[in-house]
């Protein structure tokens, strides 16, 4: 059975919304939640423990993201938080439209620096998702993107804190409409398997 315990007092009333992601960001055991904003400013809402309220770190962290969007053209719309260079920490993937697309990586005491350069960007993405999974089992998160213009990419982690483009190889490559997707090892053969959704045609798995 789930309760509502949303309040004024317990979480800001925070409007324009897309994406979130809960995770335990600064390592003291309480769950942190993090929300992407379709055009305007991402927050970092920290959990301050036993009175279950949220403290804004957005601005002392560097995760409000794409603060000056351009219309239809720049749109934030998912985000996961994942460890992606096995340090022991979260790191912020944000995934959207244009120039939105990110990846902040976790310095500590609440600050966090972008690597966009580490990921294999095409001149062209309308991403709507993000989801990470060990696709190759080599012991580093790898990350796909759902496109709904352009085609899907599956990003692989090199290991060495840069990532690139597998896409076109591992036969992932498609041109649809695709929102959302998951990753899930549907068989128990040891590798995630991938289901991806899409508007007006076929879903992917």
């Amino acid at each position: 059975m789930f309760q509502t315990t949303r309040t004024q007092l317990r979480i800001p009333d925070i409007n324009d919304v897309y994406g979130v992601a809960l995770r335990d960001v600064n390592g003291d055991q309480r769950t942190d939640m993090y929300l992407v904003g379709f055009r305007s400013l991402n927050r970092l809402l920290v959990n301050q423990g036993p009175d279950q309220t949220f403290r804004d770190m957005t601005i002392q962290s560097g995760l409000g993201g794409d603060l000056m969007p351009m219309d239809t053209l720049n749109l934030e719309l998912s985000v996961i938080i994942v460890d992606y260079d096995n340090d022991g920490d979260g790191d912020v993937m944000v995934s959207g439209w244009g120039q939105t697309t990110d990846l902040l990586r976790n310095e500590g005491k609440f600050t966090f620096q972008s690597i966009r350069d580490v990921l294999p960007l095409p001149e062209h993405l309308d991403a709507n998702g993000c989801i990470a999974a060990d696709v190759n089992n080599d012991g580093y998160l790898d990350i796909f993107l759902t496109d709904e213009h352009f085609t899907n990419r599956l990003w692989l982690n090199n290991g060495n804190g840069t990532f690139q483009d597998f896409t076109s190889q591992s036969g992932l490559e498609y041109y649809g409409t695709s929102q959302g997707a998951g990753f899930c090892d549907v068989d128990s053969d040891g590798d995630p398997d991938l289901y991806v959704t899409n508007w007006f045609v076929p879903d992917l798995f």
